[in-house]
């Protein structure tokens, strides 16, 4: 479960995280329109991008308040294994019912096929950056 997730993080309570990120879709990662979470990873690799520590999902979830509704972002990142033995990264949506959150979205499965037009974040490698 996400809550979960939660307890795996050892966040400061002080101090701001800055990092820049981007925003592609499945299909900008992996040029096919159904893909594994596997070959989304890879895609990001090619790119030169890498992963995002939980804590940016967190730090985005708190900066992104006017996301659209039914909008939700995969965040690119190494997989967390809840209780339950599942393999979980975070999500960030906005739904009618509940606004603003922070979902876990299971990805252990190389079976489960990811949409084209799913959104996900990654970093752009320092040297990169500005």
């Amino acid at each position: 479960s996400t809550d979960d997730m939660f307890k795996v993080l050892k966040l400061p309570k002080t101090g701001k995280m800055f990092f820049e990120s981007v925003l592609l879709s499945t299909e900008d990662l992996t040029g096919k329109e159904l893909s594994t979470f596997q070959e989304v990873l890879e895609g990001a690799r090619r790119l030169g991008l890498q992963k995002c520590t939980p804590r940016v999902a967190l730090e985005l979830r708190l900066q992104y308040l006017d996301q659209p509704v039914n909008e939700y972002i995969q965040i690119g990142m190494d997989p967390m294994v809840s209780s339950e033995g599942e393999h979980l990264i975070f999500s960030l949506g906005c739904s009618e019912d509940y606004g603003l959150e922070i979902l876990g979205l299971p990805v252990e499965s190389n079976h489960r096929e990811l949409e084209g037009d799913e959104l996900w974040v990654f970093l752009l490698p320092q040297h990169k950056r500005k």
